[in-house]
């Protein structure tokens, strides 16, 4: 019997990902996620969950579910929408399809293709399929790392291996424990990883590079300055050097820990009745003038934005009115989280906050500027009038 150690997810857009680090947290040392299928479908969640578990310093690799026919085709399709880089790693995802079940000769195609493209070999995903397809020893396709997909707890590949490079061991349905990830909702696959990290690193992507970790975030630096004027004298304070807000954004409104609010499947309960279409943030801090909450928030991610209206208080439950109101103070949560200390004030008082979230956005808005369950982003307030 062999058992299980979860070190490796396979995600898709059919997960629902509510926190990346508290998948990071569970123990999880690489994802990789579908990019393509066919040569006529892209997954969307693609794009922003490699942005956001490689800033947390996870490995990544990316899968192409192959159908029958035109496999040239296929492998320019996908490495044109993974893109090629020397620590990602590419995998053939050979299963049944919807058109049918490739051939070994069409498995080896693809291959064959992906090393020409890319240099290096791509690794296999298989079960049933190459046991059933592959007679007798294929040295070419057994020369590639074997991804084995079997539920049970006596893993055996196909004889053209002789062992098994990661074990998807459970769908979250069958196959043994542990099943599940804690910071995805619902069911995923889940791969065993025998090794240590770093070899697991050291081997990912076949070229042998090995990725390099994000850069940490610099310690803040802040300057405080007292002016005691004499009464009716007008202060103007010019700020030079040192990171300045763009756009007219507030300096302790830029780069905060967004995360995405909907139901129990992602990061946080449901708020005022928010809608999948909805438009719309939180904020910690009572917000009553009716006129700031249909003013509206603009929250950016890089070059892209869009405007929610204020719906609830969120994400921690405290009276945060410093971070809201003035252009200084930083999120309380975000304090105490780093400090491991509790929160001072509001219904989640006492409690030390489990991320440093400053904003919820509602899960159109985050789709909408290209934030998966969580990210960085800026806001302001902004001088546009919603409409409910």
């Amino acid at each position: 019997m062999t058992t299980p150690i979860r070190r490796v997810l396979d995600l898709s857009h059919h997960n629902s990902v509510s926190n990346l680090q508290t998948v990071k947290d569970a123990g999880i040392w690489g994802i990789i996620h579908k990019a393509t299928e066919s040569t006529n479908f892209k997954d969307s969640k693609y794009p922003g969950r490699k942005q956001g578990f490689l800033e947390i310093g996870l490995l990544w690799g990316a899968y192409h579910f192959f159908h029958p026919g035109n496999v040239n085709a296929q492998v320019d399709y996908f490495l044109a929408y993974a893109g090629i880089d020397d620590t990602t790693l590419y995998a053939l995802d050979w299963e049944s399809s919807s058109s049918g079940t490739a051939t070994a000769a069409q498995a080896e195609q693809f291959c064959q293709r992906i090393e020409q493209k890319t240099g290096r070999k791509c690794v296999i995903y298989s079960g049933n399929v190459a046991k059933e397809q592959i007679s007798g020893v294929n040295t070419y396709l057994g020369s590639h790392r074997l991804w084995l997909a079997q539920y049970s707890t006596n893993p055996v590949p196909q004889q053209s291996w002789s062992k098994w490079w990661i074990w998807q061991y459970s769908d979250g349905q069958v196959g043994p424990q542990p099943r599940g990830c804690p910071g995805v909702s619902g069911y995923v696959d889940t791969n065993s990883w025998p090794g240590s990290q770093q070899a697991l690193t050291e081997q990912w992507s076949g070229t042998g590079t090995v990725p390099i970790p994000p850069e940490p975030l610099p310690d803040e630096k802040v300057v405080t300055i007292t002016i005691d004027a004499p009464p009716g004298v007008k202060v103007n304070v010019v700020m030079t050097g040192g990171d300045q807000p763009s756009g007219g954004i507030d300096a302790n409104k830029m780069n905060i820990t967004a995360t995405v609010f909907q139901d129990s499947s992602t990061a946080y309960p449901p708020y005022d009745g928010i809608s999948n279409s909805d438009l719309a943030v939180a904020l910690p801090a009572n917000i009553p003038d009716q006129a700031v909450r249909d003013r509206g928030v603009r929250v950016y991610n890089g070059d892209r934005s869009e405007v929610g209206k204020i719906r609830d208080k969120g994400p921690w439950m405290v009276d945060d009115t410093e971070y809201i109101n003035t252009k200084t103070a930083r999120p309380i949560a975000e304090t105490c989280y780093q400090e491991g200390t509790p929160l001072p004030s509001g219904p989640n008082a006492g409690m030390v906050p489990t991320n440093d979230a400053g904003i919820d956005l509602s899960p159109a808005l985050a789709r909408a500027i290209g934030i998966d369950g969580k990210g960085k982003v800026n806001w302001e307030f902004v001088n546009v009038q919603m409409v409910s």
